[in-house]
C-alpha cells in the first residue's frame, strides 16, 4: 500500500497570530491596517490585502491588492523607504486611482518564458 489516509493530521506550530510591528504601524498606520486588519468595523470577516514590491530600473514599484474588494493600487518611488511613504499617502487620498484587479480569485498569474 503506497498511500494511506490518516485519521488525524499532524500540525506543526501554533495558531497564526497577528503581526505586531509598533514602529511600522506608527509610521504607516493605513498601510498597516490594509495588510493586517482581519475584520470590518461591523465585525464581519475581511480578507487582508497583499503587497508586492519590485524594482524597475532605478525605480521601486509596488501593487497593493485589496483582495476583499477586488481592486489594486500601484505606487512608484526612487527608494524602498520612500515607497512606503508614497503608498501611505495614496491610501489616505480619496482621489487615488484604484484599478480593478484583473486577476480572479483562485487564478494564478501566468508568465510567458521567452
Amino acid at each position: 500500500m503506497l498511500l494511506s489516509k490518516e485519521s488525524e493530521r499532524r500540525v506543526v506550530g501554533g495558531s497564526a497570530g497577528q503581526v505586531a510591528d509598533d514602529k511600522f504601524s506608527k509610521l504607516y498606520p493605513t498601510l498597516f491596517a490594509y495588510l493586517t486588519q482581519t475584520a470590518w468595523p461591523d465585525g464581519t470577516v475581511r480578507e487582508t490585502s497583499s503587497l508586492s514590491m519590485f524594482t524597475d530600473g532605478a525605480a521601486v514599484k509596488c501593487v497593493l491588492k485589496d483582495r476583499s474588494l477586488g481592486i489594486c493600487l500601484w505606487a512608484t518611488a526612487p527608494t524602498f523607504t520612500g515607497l512606503y511613504a508614497v503608498l501611505e499617502a495614496l491610501l489616505c487620498d480619496p482621489g487615488a486611482e484604484w484599478r480593478v484587479d484583473r486577476q480572479q480569485p483562485g487564478q494564478k498569474a501566468s508568465r510567458v518564458k521567452k
